[in-house]
């Protein structure tokens, strides 16, 4: 599945990354993102990443216009917003139906319900991202816990209490 990411609406999401903005650490932010849903997309296998950031890879970049990284397509916006790319992007794909959006940005939604574009909001994806990622925390309902007969407990108790 193709997802449309809106980077800096994303980023709000994340307390951590959110803070990085508001300290005009910008870059810090971006990667913080990035190494998010690279580490989704080894969980979420069948979605492939496309990333639209407002502005330059990195103060005075005047070049980079895009990029891949951790197999994910970057586009920087450089003078024009990262909205307009999106729209752009989605526009010129052949079959937009087959995409997803990540923004919670009313314009972009709007258009992109134009061209029967699947979308989340950048709250709910963050939402969902949280829930995978936190799901290694979670026990498994399925496994059986270890039961220890006393007869263990004794051999062992015998083991370690011998050499004292």
């Amino acid at each position: 599945m193709k997802v449309l990411i809106d980077a800096l609406n994303l980023i709000y999401k994340f307390p951590d990354l959110e803070l990085c903005m508001y300290e005009d650490r910008l870059d810090e932010a971006k990667n913080g993102l990035l190494k998010i849903l690279q580490e989704c997309s080894t969980k979420w296998i069948d979605y492939e990443f496309t990333v639209f950031i407002d502005g330059q890879k990195t103060k005075a970049d005047y070049d980079t216009y895009q990029e891949r990284i951790y197999d994910m397509d970057i586009y920087y916006s450089h003078e024009k917003e990262a909205d307009d790319l999106i729209i752009e992007y989605i526009k010129e794909n052949p079959f937009p139906n087959r995409l997803t959006l990540i923004t919670s940005d009313k314009k972009i939604l709007k258009f992109a319900r134009q061209f029967k574009v699947k979308y989340f909001t950048s709250e709910k994806f963050s939402d969902m991202i949280r829930a995978l990622l936190s799901e290694e925390l979670i026990p498994d309902p399925d496994e059986k816990p270890i039961e220890l007969i006393s007869e263990d407990i004794d051999h062992w108790h015998k083991v370690f209490t011998q050499h004292q």
